[in-house]
C-alpha cells in the first residue's frame, strides 16, 4: 500500500467515516452512500 493511501485510511479511520468514502485531492469530504449531488457538494466546497 502507498503512503498516500495509509495515510488517507488512518485519516478515515479516525474521523470514523462510513465506507465508501469519496476523497478529492487525497482528503476525504463525503462518506456513505454514493451519491452524485453530495458528491458535487464536496467538490464545489472544495472550490
Amino acid at each position: 500500500m502507498r503512503a498516500e493511501h495509509a495515510s488517507l485510511i488512518e485519516e478515515i479511520e479516525a474521523r470514523g467515516l462510513l465506507y465508501p468514502v469519496t476523497a478529492i485531492e487525497g482528503v476525504p469530504v463525503y462518506d456513505g452512500a454514493v451519491s452524485y449531488p453530495g458528491i458535487l457538494r464536496a467538490v464545489q466546497e472544495m472550490l
